[in-house]
Parts: C-alpha cells; sequence; structure tokens
C-alpha cells in the first residue's frame, strides 16, 4: 500500500527524504542519519495504513484525534488538507525519537497551528482536551501498559455518534511484528528468555501482548462493541507485494517468508482471508458510539 499521490503527501515525504533535513535532524537530536531515515521510511509506511484506516469517513467539519502519533505524518497530512485533527504522542516505549523528529519536521514546515500533544491516551480527558468525532490509532495499543485506562479515556472523549477505528497485533496469534520473531504460545512474556536481544529493552517492555478477546472484553467494560474486520492477515501478506519498507521489516524473516512463498505456491491466500478475525493477526476494527450508524 502506497501513501496517496497527491501533493500534501509528496510535499511532506521530500522534506522528510530531503538530505539537508536529514543532517539538520541528526545533529539537533544526536542521533545517526541512518537511524532517522530508519524510522522516517517505517513511519512512511505506516502511514499508508493510517490513511487508509480512515478511507470512507467523512471527516468535514469533524474533530479527528490521533493516538500515538509518533512523527505525526497522518495528521500532518489531515492538517494540510483542512481537517482539525490533534496528535498525541507520549514519546515512551523506545519510539521517544519518533517524537523528536515529528518536532523537527513541524518546524522545518512552519506548522505552527497544530496542537500535538505529549500525553498518553489514558490521560485524555473531555473537560481538558474535548470530545472527538473520530479517534484513531496504527499499532499503538499495543504499546499501552494500562489498556483499561486507555480505552476508558478513549470512550470518554469519543462523541455520541463518533467512530473509533484501530490496528493493532493480535497476540493470541504467537508472532510478534516489531522483533519478527515466534512467541510462545499462550505465554509470551515468556520469549523474553528466549530473545537475548529483546530482553530488557524498553520496546519489548513497553507490550502488553493483547488479545482480540482482551480488546473485546476492555471495551465491553465501557458499553462499547468492537466491529472486527475479517482479511487482516491475508492483507498484511499481500502487503508484502506492494509495501518495500514493509517487505524489509517483515519479509525479511525466514519464518514469514516460508510462510508466504508456501501459502502462495499452494494457492492458500485466500484461505487466510477467510480465517476468523479471532485467529488473525493484525486485528483491526472499529468502534461506535451508541448513538451512531455506519459510515
Amino acid at each position: 500500500m502506497q501513501l496517496a499521490n497527491d501533493i500534501v503527501v509528496g510535499e511532506i515525504r521530500s522534506t522528510l527524504e530531503s538530505s539537508s533535513f536529514l543532517h539538520s535532524c541528526s545533529e539537533r537530536l544526536s542521533h545517526s542519519i541512518v537511524e532517522i531515515e530508519s524510522r522516517i521510511q517505517t513511519s512512511l509506511s505506516e502511514a499508508a495504513v493510517g490513511l487508509a484506516l480512515l478511507e470512507g469517513i467523512d471527516l468535514a467539519g469533524k474533530r479527528v484525534l490521533e493516538v500515538g502519533a509518533g512523527i505525526g505524518i497522518v495528521s500532518l497530512i489531515l492538517h494540510r488538507r483542512g481537517v482539525e485533527v490533534v496528535p498525541i504522542e507520549p514519546g515512551r516505549g523506545g519510539f521517544d525519537a519518533n517524537a523528536e523528529i515529528g518536532f523537527c519536521l513541524r518546524e522545518w514546515l512552519k506548522v505552527d497551528d497544530l496542537t500535538y500533544l505529549s500525553l498518553g491516551a489514558e490521560e485524555l480527558r473531555p473537560d481538558r482536551h474535548g470530545v472527538f468525532d473520530v479517534i484513531f490509532s496504527v499499532n499503538v495499543l499495543e504499546h499501552i501498559p494500562d489498556l483499561e485506562s486507555a480505552v476508558g479515556a478513549m470512550c470518554g472523549v469519543l462523541k455520541p455518534g463518533g467512530i473509533m477505528k484501530h490496528t493493532c497485533p493480535n497476540y493470541l496469534i504467537p508472532y510478534e511484528p516489531h522483533f519478527g520473531v515466534p512467541l510462545v504460545p499462550l505465554f509470551p512474556r515468556l520469549t523474553r528468555y528466549l530473545l537475548p536481544k529483546a530482553r530488557g529493552t524498553e520496546l519489548w517492555e513497553s507490550l502488553n501482548f493483547v488479545t482480540l478477546g482482551q480488546m473485546k472484553q476492555a471495551f465491553a467494560r465501557h458499553g462499547h462493541a468492537c466491529n472486527f474486520s475479517r482479511g487482516t492477515m491475508y492483507q498484511a501478506f499481500a502487503r508484502l507485494d506492494v509495501d518495500e519498507q514493509y517487505r524489509k521489516r517483515q519479509g525479511s524473516n525466514p519464518a514469514v517468508s516460508i510462510a508466504y512463498n508456501a501459502l502462495r505456491r499452494l494457492g492458500l491466500l485466500n484461505l487466510i482471508g477467510a480465517l476468523p478475525p479471532m485467529l488473525a493477526t493484525p486485528m483491526t476494527f472499529e468502534v461506535h458510539s451508541s448513538s451512531s450508524s455506519a459510515p
């Protein structure tokens, strides 16, 4: 999946990939150009997922919240398109550099009218931050330590008639996409003893290993039902063919590569698309407030 080909996206991508911006950002943040460039390319890839997640939703006149915005590419695109959007990013869990790159980007582009909040989803309050017509996140919910509080806070700032859309791993399937490793089935935290490169890292410690069932129950406790999409695992495999950055991150993993090639040769990829959401990863779902109807 590629980012939409328009002037706004082109300007942002060109800036992020320009040598002048990369050098300036590197000097300011004391991170290597290679590290910054890698984070930017990953974020551009994930931004395409975020934009696709919002397809079909009319954002005109709507107030939008991006949870875990990272660099803030999607929010910046929406802002440039005239959407009232508020990105939040606590800058923890190994993603602090992304928030710093985002600050450099907004300063470089002289964007001073976009409210970018340094807070976690669990800190959202309607009296302080208002309410939102649309709330979305891409691969963020699995990094929230107190997911119950975060779900409650997001439900608390969802406007009547509003919609949430989220996508993240479903750890009932024993695979960890950030590290590209299989997990100990049913006891994913035990994997740390078999994975020296992850042990003690901020990224690994940030993972909550949420499953579809746990996510469903968390929202239900706050009076909201989750509508999970089918075909997400098929889409994840298909993404290997069209997203170069994603292919570098996941396709180079021997287990993923072997599984994908075997499924293609046997003509079984379509069967993956028919799996029930409970048995697929990632999980993508939407939540409507009680008074809303599907867009």
